[in-house]
């Protein structure tokens, strides 16, 4: 786990429309423990954010 569940409530709190996502096998190296999941998500992210 990156940070305590109570800290994901405060920035859900602050920023309710953000996307979560959650890897549950990970540890708190999370770009090494699921790298191409992670590389995916930012595709995603920036796929939707930049214009064509």
């Amino acid at each position: 786990m990156v940070f305590p569940l109570r800290v994901l409530d405060i920035w859900r709190g602050n920023w309710p429309h953000a996307v979560v996502h959650r890897f549950p096998d990970c540890g708190h190296w999370v770009l090494e423990d699921a790298p191409d999941e992670i590389a995916d998500c930012v595709r995603a992210f920036l796929a939707a954010a930049l214009p064509d």
